[in-house]
């Protein structure tokens, strides 16, 4: 009796934490599709001049350390599609990076 109240217990533990796992992915997804969003939005109206170059940078300074950090969760994850959110990260932190090397020199081009 102990040892199947053990063996269950032993389950629904599992089970809740392959659950957390899941939600912290889906969390991390979202955050970085929403700074994504967010990157790409000021990049539209930073290159139709609607945007000071000093903003764009400050932005995307903050954005990349919060993509960071969320990419860094991603490499914990052990969900599946964790290493395909991780990769999903890395490239919304290299149109971060372009886009601040285009604001630093004010050379403003197609988003």
């Amino acid at each position: 009796m102990k040892t199947a109240t053990l063996a269950l217990l032993a389950l629904g533990l599992a089970a809740s934490a392959c659950r957390n796992e899941e939600k912290k992915l889906a969390e991390s997804r979202e955050k970085v599709r929403s700074w994504a969003a967010t990157i790409r939005f000021a990049s539209s109206k930073w290159n139709a001049g609607e945007l000071p170059d000093p903003y764009v940078r400050v932005l995307g300074k903050a954005a990349e350390k919060a993509v960071d950090g969320e990419q860094r969760k991603l490499q914990k994850n052990s969900s599946p599609g964790s290493a395909e959110a991780a990769a999903e990260s890395r490239s919304v932190i290299t149109e971060i990076g372009t886009l601040q090397k285009q604001s630093g020199k004010g050379k403003r081009g197609s988003p």
